[in-house]
Protein backbone atom coordinates (compact mmCIF):
# COMPACT_ATOMS: atom_id res chain seq x y z
CA UNK A 1 0.00 0.00 0.00
CA UNK A 2 2.81 2.84 0.93
CA UNK A 3 4.37 2.22 -2.60
CA UNK A 4 1.07 4.34 -4.15
CA UNK A 5 1.34 7.15 -1.40
CA UNK A 6 3.05 10.48 -3.23
CA UNK A 7 6.13 10.82 -2.58
CA UNK A 8 5.81 14.62 -1.35
CA UNK A 9 2.97 13.05 1.15
CA UNK A 10 5.78 10.08 2.43
CA UNK A 11 6.87 10.46 6.13
CA UNK A 12 10.84 10.20 5.99
CA UNK A 13 12.54 9.12 8.62
CA UNK A 14 15.75 9.54 7.39
CA UNK A 15 16.08 13.51 7.35
CA UNK A 16 16.36 14.57 10.74
CA UNK A 17 18.43 18.17 9.62
CA UNK A 18 17.49 20.47 6.86
CA UNK A 19 21.00 19.68 5.04
CA UNK A 20 21.95 19.09 3.05
CA UNK A 21 18.73 20.55 0.94
CA UNK A 22 17.67 18.13 -1.10
CA UNK A 23 15.02 20.32 -2.92
CA UNK A 24 16.55 23.92 -3.36
CA UNK A 25 13.76 25.17 -5.58
CA UNK A 26 11.50 24.23 -2.30
CA UNK A 27 14.36 25.99 -0.01
CA UNK A 28 14.16 28.76 -2.22
CA UNK A 29 10.29 29.66 -1.66
CA UNK A 30 11.49 29.44 2.19
CA UNK A 31 14.33 32.25 1.59
CA UNK A 32 11.53 34.80 -0.31
CA UNK A 33 9.47 34.59 2.77
CA UNK A 34 11.78 34.83 5.08
CA UNK A 35 13.44 37.72 3.53
CA UNK A 36 9.95 39.13 3.35
CA UNK A 37 9.24 39.22 7.59
CA UNK A 38 7.66 42.59 8.57
CA UNK A 39 5.41 43.30 11.57
CA UNK A 40 2.51 45.32 12.40
CA UNK A 41 4.56 47.47 14.45
CA UNK A 42 5.90 49.10 11.16
CA UNK A 43 2.87 50.45 10.31
CA UNK A 44 2.10 54.62 11.08
CA UNK A 45 -1.33 54.79 11.28
CA UNK A 46 -1.24 58.70 12.06
CA UNK A 47 -2.06 60.06 8.70
CA UNK A 48 -4.96 57.45 8.39
CA UNK A 49 -6.95 58.62 10.85
CA UNK A 50 -6.79 62.34 9.80
CA UNK A 51 -7.98 60.76 6.25
CA UNK A 52 -10.29 58.50 8.09
CA UNK A 53 -12.38 61.40 9.69
CA UNK A 54 -12.09 64.51 7.65
CA UNK A 55 -11.58 62.57 3.76
CA UNK A 56 -13.66 59.55 3.37
CA UNK A 57 -17.58 59.64 2.98
CA UNK A 58 -19.71 57.78 5.55
CA UNK A 59 -20.23 54.85 2.91
CA UNK A 60 -16.68 54.75 2.27
CA UNK A 61 -16.18 53.72 5.82
CA UNK A 62 -18.37 51.33 5.91
CA UNK A 63 -17.35 49.39 2.94
CA UNK A 64 -13.14 49.73 4.68
CA UNK A 65 -14.63 47.99 7.82
CA UNK A 66 -16.55 45.38 6.26
CA UNK A 67 -13.45 44.61 4.23
CA UNK A 68 -11.00 44.40 7.08
CA UNK A 69 -13.46 42.04 9.15
CA UNK A 70 -14.39 39.56 6.14
CA UNK A 71 -10.44 39.57 5.52
CA UNK A 72 -9.78 38.98 9.50
CA UNK A 73 -12.55 36.06 9.61
CA UNK A 74 -10.95 34.76 6.78
CA UNK A 75 -7.65 34.81 7.76
CA UNK A 76 -8.74 33.27 11.48
CA UNK A 77 -10.63 30.40 9.71
CA UNK A 78 -9.95 29.96 6.20
CA UNK A 79 -6.07 30.47 5.35
CA UNK A 80 -5.53 28.55 8.70
CA UNK A 81 -7.75 25.64 7.63
CA UNK A 82 -5.81 25.28 4.81
CA UNK A 83 -2.56 26.32 5.48
CA UNK A 84 -2.70 23.65 8.90
CA UNK A 85 -4.13 20.84 6.86
CA UNK A 86 -1.04 20.94 4.50
CA UNK A 87 1.43 21.18 7.64
CA UNK A 88 -0.12 17.48 8.54
CA UNK A 89 0.27 16.24 5.18
CA UNK A 90 3.44 17.56 3.33
CA UNK A 91 6.44 15.82 4.59
CA UNK A 92 9.00 17.52 2.22
CA UNK A 93 11.45 19.24 5.68
CA UNK A 94 11.81 22.39 3.11
CA UNK A 95 8.39 22.80 2.42
CA UNK A 96 7.78 22.30 6.11
CA UNK A 97 9.77 25.30 6.53
CA UNK A 98 8.23 27.69 4.60
CA UNK A 99 4.89 26.38 6.00
CA UNK A 100 5.50 27.05 9.25
CA UNK A 101 7.03 30.43 8.21
CA UNK A 102 3.71 30.80 7.08
CA UNK A 103 1.82 30.16 9.68
CA UNK A 104 3.85 32.96 11.97
CA UNK A 105 3.08 35.38 9.29
CA UNK A 106 -0.43 34.72 9.50
CA UNK A 107 -0.16 36.41 13.27
CA UNK A 108 1.01 39.24 11.55
CA UNK A 109 -1.48 39.65 9.54
CA UNK A 110 -4.05 38.99 12.04
CA UNK A 111 -2.51 41.48 14.69
CA UNK A 112 -2.03 44.02 11.46
CA UNK A 113 -5.73 43.37 11.00
CA UNK A 114 -6.65 43.79 14.24
CA UNK A 115 -4.85 47.02 14.50
CA UNK A 116 -7.00 48.98 11.65
CA UNK A 117 -10.14 47.40 12.94
CA UNK A 118 -9.41 48.71 16.49
CA UNK A 119 -8.27 52.14 15.03
CA UNK A 120 -11.27 52.68 12.51
CA UNK A 121 -14.03 51.14 15.00
CA UNK A 122 -13.75 52.48 18.74
CA UNK A 123 -17.59 51.07 19.52
CA UNK A 124 -17.93 47.39 20.86
CA UNK A 125 -21.32 47.26 19.77
CA UNK A 126 -20.55 48.17 16.38
CA UNK A 127 -17.65 45.70 16.56
CA UNK A 128 -19.83 43.29 17.18
CA UNK A 129 -22.70 44.08 14.58
CA UNK A 130 -19.92 44.22 12.19
CA UNK A 131 -18.62 40.62 12.82
CA UNK A 132 -22.24 39.33 13.32
CA UNK A 133 -22.61 41.21 9.53
CA UNK A 134 -19.68 39.01 8.11
CA UNK A 135 -21.06 35.49 9.80
CA UNK A 136 -25.03 36.23 7.80
CA UNK A 137 -23.21 37.78 4.76
CA UNK A 138 -23.68 36.40 0.90
CA UNK A 139 -20.12 35.45 0.60
CA UNK A 140 -20.00 34.06 4.14
CA UNK A 141 -23.01 31.87 3.01
CA UNK A 142 -21.07 30.73 -0.08
CA UNK A 143 -17.83 30.83 0.98
CA UNK A 144 -17.43 28.67 3.78
CA UNK A 145 -19.48 25.69 2.69
CA UNK A 146 -17.22 25.96 -0.49
CA UNK A 147 -14.28 25.88 2.05
CA UNK A 148 -15.35 22.73 4.29
CA UNK A 149 -15.98 20.85 0.97
CA UNK A 150 -12.53 21.36 -0.09
CA UNK A 151 -10.78 21.03 3.15
CA UNK A 152 -12.40 17.79 3.63
CA UNK A 153 -10.72 16.46 0.13
CA UNK A 154 -7.41 15.42 -0.86
CA UNK A 155 -3.96 17.35 0.04
CA UNK A 156 -3.41 17.71 -3.57
CA UNK A 157 -6.57 19.60 -3.49
CA UNK A 158 -6.00 21.74 -0.99
CA UNK A 159 -3.17 22.94 -2.77
CA UNK A 160 -5.39 24.19 -5.80
CA UNK A 161 -8.36 25.74 -3.14
CA UNK A 162 -5.49 27.35 -1.38
CA UNK A 163 -3.88 28.85 -4.49
CA UNK A 164 -7.47 29.74 -5.43
CA UNK A 165 -8.99 31.80 -2.24
CA UNK A 166 -5.57 33.32 -2.03
CA UNK A 167 -6.26 34.33 -5.13
CA UNK A 168 -9.53 35.92 -4.96
CA UNK A 169 -8.35 37.70 -1.37
CA UNK A 170 -5.69 39.36 -3.38
CA UNK A 171 -8.03 40.35 -5.76
CA UNK A 172 -10.35 41.68 -3.10
CA UNK A 173 -7.46 43.83 -1.21
CA UNK A 174 -6.42 45.11 -4.49
CA UNK A 175 -9.84 46.23 -5.71
CA UNK A 176 -10.05 47.98 -1.93
CA UNK A 177 -6.72 49.38 -1.70
CA UNK A 178 -6.89 50.68 -5.64
CA UNK A 179 -9.27 53.97 -5.06
CA UNK A 180 -7.91 54.96 -2.00
CA UNK A 181 -3.98 54.49 -3.33
CA UNK A 182 -5.39 56.48 -6.30
CA UNK A 183 -6.87 59.49 -4.03
CA UNK A 184 -3.62 59.47 -2.35
CA UNK A 185 -5.53 58.07 0.98
CA UNK A 186 -4.66 56.05 4.02
CA UNK A 187 -1.23 55.53 3.15
CA UNK A 188 -0.89 52.71 6.63
CA UNK A 189 -4.04 50.96 5.17
CA UNK A 190 -2.47 50.92 1.60
CA UNK A 191 0.99 49.65 2.53
CA UNK A 192 0.15 47.09 4.82
CA UNK A 193 -2.22 46.07 2.63
CA UNK A 194 0.04 45.83 -0.21
CA UNK A 195 2.08 43.38 2.40
CA UNK A 196 0.10 41.03 2.67
CA UNK A 197 -1.19 41.05 -0.53
CA UNK A 198 2.20 40.35 -1.89
CA UNK A 199 2.35 37.79 1.04
CA UNK A 200 -1.04 36.25 -0.21
CA UNK A 201 1.09 36.10 -3.42
CA UNK A 202 4.17 34.56 -2.66
CA UNK A 203 1.86 31.41 -0.45
CA UNK A 204 -0.19 30.94 -3.98
CA UNK A 205 2.66 30.57 -5.94
CA UNK A 206 3.96 28.05 -3.50
CA UNK A 207 0.95 26.40 -3.53
CA UNK A 208 1.08 26.31 -7.11
CA UNK A 209 4.66 25.21 -7.61
CA UNK A 210 4.32 22.60 -5.27
CA UNK A 211 1.17 21.06 -7.53
CA UNK A 212 3.24 21.57 -10.52
CA UNK A 213 6.65 20.46 -9.82
CA UNK A 214 6.66 18.14 -6.84
CA UNK A 215 3.31 15.98 -6.83
CA UNK A 216 3.41 12.96 -8.43
CA UNK A 217 -0.38 12.70 -9.04
CA UNK A 218 -1.43 16.16 -9.85
CA UNK A 219 -5.11 17.43 -9.86
CA UNK A 220 -6.93 16.71 -13.34
CA UNK A 221 -7.22 19.91 -15.30
CA UNK A 222 -11.63 19.64 -14.88
CA UNK A 223 -10.85 19.43 -11.41
CA UNK A 224 -8.63 22.49 -11.09
CA UNK A 225 -11.34 24.44 -13.15
CA UNK A 226 -14.35 23.58 -10.84
CA UNK A 227 -11.98 24.88 -7.71
CA UNK A 228 -10.75 27.67 -9.17
CA UNK A 229 -14.18 28.73 -11.25
CA UNK A 230 -16.42 28.13 -8.02
CA UNK A 231 -14.42 31.13 -6.30
CA UNK A 232 -15.73 33.58 -8.62
CA UNK A 233 -19.12 33.41 -7.47
CA UNK A 234 -18.10 34.51 -3.72
CA UNK A 235 -15.54 37.26 -5.41
CA UNK A 236 -18.65 38.82 -6.93
CA UNK A 237 -20.40 39.29 -4.21
CA UNK A 238 -17.77 41.26 -2.76
CA UNK A 239 -17.08 43.76 -5.57
CA UNK A 240 -20.67 43.81 -6.43
CA UNK A 241 -20.62 46.07 -2.49
CA UNK A 242 -17.43 47.37 -2.82
CA UNK A 243 -18.30 48.94 -6.41
CA UNK A 244 -21.27 51.30 -4.26
CA UNK A 245 -18.56 52.65 -2.20
CA UNK A 246 -18.04 56.39 -3.76
CA UNK A 247 -14.35 56.02 -4.66
CA UNK A 248 -14.17 53.06 -6.51
CA UNK A 249 -14.04 54.67 -9.93
CA UNK A 250 -14.83 51.69 -11.63
CA UNK A 251 -17.85 50.35 -13.73
CA UNK A 252 -19.52 46.79 -13.51
CA UNK A 253 -18.19 45.52 -16.68
CA UNK A 254 -14.41 46.22 -15.69
CA UNK A 255 -15.13 44.84 -12.71
CA UNK A 256 -16.05 41.26 -14.19
CA UNK A 257 -13.91 41.91 -16.39
CA UNK A 258 -10.93 42.41 -13.49
CA UNK A 259 -12.05 38.84 -12.09
CA UNK A 260 -11.82 37.30 -15.11
CA UNK A 261 -8.24 38.25 -15.80
CA UNK A 262 -7.02 36.82 -12.28
CA UNK A 263 -9.22 34.09 -12.60
CA UNK A 264 -7.55 33.06 -16.07
CA UNK A 265 -4.02 33.91 -14.81
CA UNK A 266 -4.26 31.08 -12.06
CA UNK A 267 -5.77 28.54 -14.45
CA UNK A 268 -2.30 29.71 -16.75
CA UNK A 269 -0.08 29.17 -14.14
CA UNK A 270 -1.72 25.81 -13.12
CA UNK A 271 -1.30 24.85 -16.63
CA UNK A 272 -4.52 25.16 -17.87
CA UNK A 273 -6.59 26.90 -20.57
CA UNK A 274 -8.21 30.29 -20.32
CA UNK A 275 -11.60 30.35 -19.18
CA UNK A 276 -12.16 34.12 -20.44
CA UNK A 277 -9.27 35.71 -22.22
CA UNK A 278 -9.99 38.86 -20.95
CA UNK A 279 -7.56 42.03 -20.33
CA UNK A 280 -6.22 43.88 -17.54
CA UNK A 281 -8.84 46.45 -17.18
CA UNK A 282 -7.80 49.04 -14.96
CA UNK A 283 -4.78 51.55 -15.38
CA UNK A 284 -2.66 51.08 -12.47
CA UNK A 285 -0.79 48.04 -13.37
CA UNK A 286 1.91 46.25 -11.09
CA UNK A 287 5.31 46.80 -11.86
CA UNK A 288 5.79 42.93 -13.92
CA UNK A 289 2.53 44.45 -15.69
CA UNK A 290 1.27 40.95 -14.30
CA UNK A 291 -1.89 40.69 -12.72
CA UNK A 292 -1.04 39.01 -9.61
CA UNK A 293 -2.64 41.97 -7.42
CA UNK A 294 -3.15 45.67 -8.86
CA UNK A 295 -0.93 47.12 -6.30
CA UNK A 296 1.20 43.81 -5.83
CA UNK A 297 5.23 44.90 -6.24
CA UNK A 298 8.29 42.38 -5.29
CA UNK A 299 9.50 41.61 -2.32
CA UNK A 300 12.94 43.99 -2.35
CA UNK A 301 10.41 46.56 -2.77
CA UNK A 302 9.04 46.47 0.21
CA UNK A 303 12.31 46.18 2.30
CA UNK A 304 13.31 49.52 0.93
CA UNK A 305 10.00 50.98 1.37
CA UNK A 306 10.39 49.93 5.55
CA UNK A 307 13.97 51.12 5.51
CA UNK A 308 13.44 54.75 4.01
CA UNK A 309 10.15 54.97 6.14
CA UNK A 310 12.07 54.33 9.52
CA UNK A 311 14.57 56.81 8.33
CA UNK A 312 12.20 59.67 7.88
CA UNK A 313 10.90 58.96 10.93
CA UNK A 314 12.25 57.29 13.49
CA UNK A 315 9.43 57.48 15.89
CA UNK A 316 7.11 55.58 14.12
CA UNK A 317 3.66 56.25 15.53
CA UNK A 318 1.17 52.96 16.38
CA UNK A 319 -2.15 53.79 17.01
Amino acid sequence: MSEHIDPFFKDNKDRFVIFPVKHNDIWDFYKQIKSAFWTADEIDLHQDLQDWNKKLSEQEREHIKYFLALLSRSNRNIDRNFVGNLAKGIQFPEARFFIDFQLMMLNTHSETISLFIDTYTKDDGEKEKLFGDIESSSENKKGYPWTRNWNNSSIADNLIAFAAIENLEIAMASYTLLGLKKRDLLPGLTFSGELISRDKALYRDFAVHLHNHHLVKKVPDNRIRQIILDTLSMAHEFMNRASSASFFDTDAKSTVQYLEFITDELLVKLSCEKEFGSAFPFEMQNSTGQGKGILEKRAGEFRKTVVQNKEQDTNIKKV
